[in-house]
């Protein structure tokens, strides 16, 4: 009889709870101890209808940004299609997904937004990665940043992924979502004392950036998804 495998979800809620369900109906032992607990950021904006499109490099930047001066919108451009899907779930229209990462995003919008179109809106993280804004305003583009949500370590993360590790139960892999997911993994890891004692699981991330923090850690256990999407991610999880 085949052993179930026993696979640890640490993106942040409600993803962290998308993802675990998806794992269950997938045959697999699921946990989740979310890395990342999210906030929402201060928000001034003075527009009552912004005439321009909106960016989105995540869910988690739909979840937290502000309806009613953006519904009406051009276009709004996301990285990939479960950004897109949640645009919609939202109540977003023209919606347009770039299918990659934020480089090919930044490439789609060049081919499908003139600079007389109107200003891009880049709505996502109070400490971004990448140069989405930066890229687009050296292009001559009318680019903004937004933050409308901000992320930390979650309070339980530290003890109950510690403790996790400790006990004396199989765990296979852990998914990495995100680069600070990594960032933080790698944090609550690299001076444990008790690290020594442990036998770690196979890390399973979504791109070499969401990854590459936790190469130093587990060494040759690092794997990454073909794709910067979860579908490739657990397709890599199926094929390891």
């Amino acid at each position: 009889m085949e052993t179930l495998r026993t696979i640890l979800v640490t993106r942040a809620e409600p993803g962290a709870s998308k993802t675990f369900s998806k794992l269950k109906e997938m045959g697999f032992l699921a946990e989740k101890i979310p890395a990342i607990h999210l906030a929402q950021a201060p928000i001034t904006f003075s527009q009552k209808n912004f005439e321009g499109a909106l960016i989105f490099t995540s869910q988690n930047g739909i979840q937290f940004a502000p309806r009613a001066p953006f519904r009406h919108a051009k276009k709004v451009f996301c990285v990939g299609d479960a950004t897109a899907q949640s645009a919609h779930q939202a109540g977003f229209k023209n919606i347009h997904s770039a299918r990659g990462d934020a480089q090919t995003l930044i490439e789609y919008i060049k081919d499908n937004w003139t600079k007389g179109d109107g200003p891009l809106l880049h709505m996502a993280n109070a400490s971004p990665r990448g140069d989405i804004v930066p890229s687009l305003k050296d292009s001559g583009y009318d680019a903004e940043f937004m933050a409308v949500y901000k992320s930390s370590m979650h309070p339980e993360f530290e003890t109950k992924l510690r403790n996790r590790l400790k006990m004396d139960l199989k765990l296979d892999v852990i998914l990495v979502h995100s680069p600070m997911a990594a960032d933080f993994i790698d944090l609550v890891l690299n001076d444990w004392r008790d690290l020594s004692n442990v036998n770690l699981p196979q890390i399973i991330a979504i791109s070499p950036d969401a990854g590459k923090t936790l190469e130093n850690l587990f060494h040759e256990k690092v794997f990454y998804a073909a794709k910067p999407n979860e579908i490739s991610l657990l397709e890599q999880l199926k094929g390891s």
